[in-house]
């Protein structure tokens, strides 16, 4: 008898054990400067460390150290200077870095720009190539679960000369910040900012990208400066080993690192404040950086410390998935595909594009409106009116049980929303972009001195200093 009651009260005890619950990431204004532990980099641990939650696509975490050293872009056989076609491409979009950070495919299977790939049989060949390396996203460094923590998002890109007319801010000019010459070991006759304390007002030539994994820019970097007085980084171990005998390599190159933005050459950050330019086929250090999902983020364990970073961890991602202006579409029927078209539930995405929304059940009539803008359309009804004309649509909206589901890409560009599939993730971005901030006076350096060393015209009161 004694022996059923205990086994009783152990069992009674059993099922008043409640499992332990992971801890998810809040959005709470208090995570500048936690750490967190998510991925592997050669098959060591990624340290990220939160920069910034403020901005439109919420929690950016950059790299804590430099991971590796690579080309920004592969230069090609051909010496064309206004196109640096030899010397690397200097817009982010078609860039092999960019291509290699959200690669999840393995070495070989890589699509890079141009068909262009970062080996040793270039001109201006890195002394890091990485053609053979698998892409940074791939299972080798990062889960499917841990890849379902990053957003995919849609940012503001910065434009140098050659590609100025890509804009979508409404601006031209290319990219300036305070400009002064700044003597560095590249010489007296380049023009940069003198510090990265000038960043504090940015404009010039913008258009959107969408991506997972990127490399800052000027506005975050000046986020990164803020926050926390530096932006001086140190490589691995493994990687500082990795280019420290090498017959290129100099003092101080280790704390390099590479922006996303450029104007005619790659732009790299060194020291604790200072920026400076190169060639886009030439080796700097990669910080990769992406923005946080917390609606996925568990933390596992960890106390945010440097010593004890959050370890995270997210499910892994089942179907296809929509982000729209920085955060991820959280449906309550999932989107289904017809015909390689992505068909979404009707009033969460008008509503996230802003529109009401209205519903006649007689005549299955759906109607959208926002500002100057009506959409109308009708189950099973390819043609879709959208306030200047009728278009036939590939697929029409469905009832798929209770649910009205409507073409994703159709109706987010009948309100001027871009959309971006990403395929290797299986994922959608609709973006509504707003521009980047009010544009006050800013410095004009005609055109036709970028490839000058006339800075006397530009800078009549400089003084070699």
């Amino acid at each position: 008898m004694k022996k059923f009651i205990t086994i009783v009260v152990l069992l009674l005890m059993c099922l008043n054990i409640n499992p332990v619950k992971a801890q998810r990431v809040e959005e709470d204004g208090n995570n500048i400067g936690t750490y967190f532990q998510l991925g592997t980099y050669e098959d060591d641990p990624i340290i990220w460390r939160c920069i910034s939650d403020d901005d439109e696509n919420g929690m950016l975490l950059l790299s804590d150290k430099i991971l590796c050293y690579k080309a920004y872009n592969a230069g090609t056989n051909v010496d064309d200077f206004l196109s640096q076609d030899m010397y690397g491409s200097d817009i982010w979009e078609n860039t092999t870095i960019r291509a290699w950070l959200n690669a999840i495919e393995n070495a070989g299977n890589i699509i890079w720009p141009g068909n262009n790939p970062p080996n040793t049989k270039v001109p201006l060949s890195p002394f890091m190539p990485y053609v053979d390396e698998d892409g940074f996203l791939s299972e080798r460094n990062f889960s499917i679960s841990e890849l379902s923590v990053m957003k995919t998002v849609s940012q503001w890109q910065i434009l140098g000369p050659k590609n100025a007319h890509l804009s979508t801010n409404g601006l031209k000019k290319c990219f300036q910040t305070n400009y002064y010459p700044f003597i560095s070991r590249y010489g007296k006759y380049n023009v940069f900012s003198s510090g990265i304390r000038n960043f504090s007002h940015i404009e010039g030539a913008m258009y959107r990208l969408s991506d997972t994994m990127f490399l800052i820019d000027e506005a975050q970097i000046y986020k990164l400066w803020t926050n926390f007085g530096t932006v001086r980084a140190y490589p691995t171990q493994k990687a500082f080993d990795s280019v420290k005998n090498d017959k290129k390599y100099y003092e101080g190159f280790e704390s390099e690192y590479a922006l996303r933005s450029s104007i005619t050459d790659a732009r790299f950050i060194f020291g604790d404040d200072d920026y400076s330019s190169g060639i886009c086929a030439y080796s700097y250090g990669v910080r990769p950086a992406f923005y946080l999902d917390t609606t996925k983020a568990e933390i596992i364990s960890g106390s945010g410390s440097i010593e004890e970073p959050y370890i995270i961890d997210g499910q892994p991602q089942t179907n296809a998935e929509v982000y729209c202006n920085g955060e991820r579409m959280q449906f309550d029927e999932e989107p289904v595909e017809e015909s390689e078209r992505l068909l979404v539930p009707v009033r969460a995405i008008f509503e996230e594009l802003g529109a009401e929304v209205e519903w006649e059940e007689e005549t299955q009539i759906i109607t959208a409106k926002k500002e100057d803008t009506t959409v109308v359309m009708q189950i099973d009804n390819p043609e879709m009116g959208n306030s200047r004309e009728v278009v036939t649509l590939e697929v029409p909206p469905r009832l798929v049980g209770e649910r009205t589901m409507v073409p994703l890409r159709a109706v987010s560009e009948a309100f001027e929303a871009k959309v971006d599939y990403i395929e290797n993730l299986n994922r959608v971005v609709v973006d509504q972009p707003k521009l980047p901030m009010d544009f006050g006076e800013r410095l004009e350096i005609p055109m036709e001195n970028w490839q000058r060393k006339d800075f006397e015209s530009i800078f009549p009161d400089y003084e070699p200093f």
